[in-house]
């Protein structure tokens, strides 16, 4: 099995169920990203966050989950009608914010909300002294996977396909998730264990990747955690931040 890696979106505030989903990684030994959305972040979860991540710096990952993770005319943050002085806007204004709380504890990833970015986004990336970018490595037919080079080169879509490398041309190492254990996010329902399992086994890839949103893992959800972590454990579970450094 390729190496595999936790993310966790959406973090804005230190709520409980992000202390505990939190506790139960570091009980378990297993490293977790946290991707920090700066325009709706707390005081309170920048210091509980930037303490653990300084405690925990082999276990503990921090990312920019764009700036203010809302859509723009109808596209994600940096979907490919965004203009590109907006993406280079929201991409400075967060690398700034998280440069000033986090210091060298921010990984230097982005994480775009929706998992939407383009070309466009990826040479902003560069420019601007970013590492890495984590969407989704999506699976899909041959076809499918014949066209994506096209679409990304023609700036009208990402670059699935890519996982474990420097994009084309630039530094960015693609570091995406891979699986999506929810299925319904209104109901909090999750796949079982097993089918996560499956899901990491056929996906090919060179890496990786879990997404997590800690809101969703209730109680029910706290105890399909731990058994997912007992799972994987042993199988060559890094941080995020693994990926972009033995890429580099």
């Amino acid at each position: 099995m390729s190496p595999i890696f936790f993310r966790n979106d959406d973090v804005t505030d230190l709520t409980p169920q992000l202390r505990q989903v939190t506790d139960l990684f570091l009980e378990e030994g297993v490293p977790l990203h946290h991707a920090v959305i700066p325009c709706r972040a707390t005081e309170r979860l920048v210091e509980w966050l930037r303490t653990l991540a300084e405690r925990e710096p082999t276990r503990i990952g921090v990312d920019l989950h764009g700036w203010d993770h809302q859509t723009f005319q109808g596209a994600p943050e940096f979907g490919s009608r965004v203009p590109s002085s907006v993406q280079r806007d929201h991409l400075v204004l967060g690398r700034d914010w998280m440069r000033e709380r986090f210091g060298s504890l921010f990984s230097g990833i982005l994480v775009p909300p929706h998992n939407g970015y383009t070309r466009t986004t990826v040479r902003l990336l560069h420019e601007l002294g970013f590492t890495g970018l984590s969407g989704w490595a999506r699976d899909g037919s041959w076809l499918f996977r014949l066209a994506q080079p096209v679409l990304y080169g023609l700036n009208r879509g990402e670059l699935w396909g890519w996982n474990g490398r420097r994009f084309p041309g630039t530094r960015i190492v693609q570091c995406s998730v891979t699986v999506d254990p929810v299925v319904d996010y209104r109901t909090h329902r999750l796949s079982p264990v097993e089918a996560v399992m499956a899901d990491l086994e056929r996906t090919p890839s060179a890496v990786q990747g879990i997404a997590l949103h800690d809101w969703v893992l209730d109680g029910p959800g706290l105890a399909w955690l731990r058994t997912l972590l007992r799972q994987v454990r042993g199988r060559g579970v890094i941080r995020m931040a693994d990926v972009v450094a033995a890429t580099c």
